[in-house]
């Protein structure tokens, strides 16, 4: 593309490219942007031409990206953020007038635990505001917020050079069983002895990782033994003990709630597992985007209403 005019290049091009680069779908990125097939296949069109690159090729059950449009996603989304940015800048707020979409990166934890508030909250104030939850195709999420996949990430998350987070709230380890489990016998204060934890097949939370557990992470001080089974989703877990002695170990937000629900009883975990922190993080080229930065705002004040 070197020597290109600039002024002969149409910028809603652009942003059906990050349509189509995200949505890997002509029909889809077209609904997202209100347009008709056609019209999407000939911007489609157009922009092989201008890139003299295919861009997207036919596959199943998505299109795939080339190699050159693999390479564009990253700076076209920050490219746009930042026209975006010149045009909003003087602009007072205004999240009642906004029609947009934004993805946010979260395991089915946090619609559990914050879905509601949200719900609530966006459906008042930012009625035209859509929100998508997913999780990243990979296991690496800050290589997707930087791709551009999703605007936020929620989770136990590390921090990463480039990124830009807040704490929004801590969340601890604990033990689920059934009812008349065994293990209760020996319980003392809703504890048990370490002996006890590791005589039973155990259930852990391995989201976003190959090997390992959160509660294996916030317990390593302590001699956790290896699960027998590990599993993406915190609200699917306690549904898995079923009359079994297995122990499902997970969120104290989401175990609380599926307890009753589920004729469960509650254990604290032997040792002194610390405290996990659950925390919000975007890429720093979106941290002055007025919409971004309003979500933010609601998503903290949203978690610090989660204890009261």
């Amino acid at each position: 593309m070197d020597g290109v005019n600039l002024s002969a290049v149409n910028l809603n091009l652009l942003v059906t490219l990050d349509a189509l680069l995200e949505e890997r779908s002509v029909t889809r990125a077209g609904r997202r942007l209100g347009l008709s097939q056609p019209a999407t296949s000939a911007a489609l069109k157009q922009l092989r031409g201008l890139f003299d690159d295919p861009l997207l090729v036919a596959g199943r059950p998505d299109m795939t990206l080339t190699a050159r449009a693999e390479a564009l996603r990253r700076p076209l989304k920050q490219a746009l953020g930042q026209v975006a940015s010149l045009f909003d800048e003087d602009e007072p707020f205004d999240a009642s007038r906004v029609t947009a979409e934004v993805r946010i990166c979260a395991t089915d934890y946090v619609p559990f635990v914050m879905g509601a508030q949200l719900v609530e909250r966006l459906a008042a104030r930012a009625p035209g505001l859509r929100v998508r939850m997913g999780t990243a195709r990979g296991y690496d999420v800050h290589e997707a917020l930087a791709a551009g996949e999703f605007e936020l990430a929620i989770g136990a998350l590390a921090h990463a050079p480039g990124f830009r987070w807040h704490e929004l709230f801590r969340d601890d380890g604990v033990i689920l069983v059934r009812r008349g489990h065994p293990a209760l016998s020996g319980a003392r204060d809703g504890a048990i002895e370490a002996e006890d934890f590791a005589r039973f097949p155990q259930i852990h939370l391995a989201v976003y990782r190959r090997t390992g557990s959160l509660v294996a992470d916030a317990n390593a001080e302590n001699a956790s033994p290896e699960p027998q089974f590990t599993v993406g989703s915190h609200v699917v877990a306690p549904f898995m003990l079923g009359g079994s002695d297995a122990m499902v170990v997970g969120s104290r937000r989401v175990a609380e709630r599926l307890a009753a629900v589920l004729d469960l009883e509650m254990l604290a975990v032997p040792g002194a597992a610390r405290s996990i922190p659950v925390i919000m993080t975007w890429h720093e080229s979106r941290d002055a985007l007025p919409l971004l930065r309003w979500l933010r705002a609601e998503l903290i004040a949203i978690a610090a209403s989660l204890d009261e």
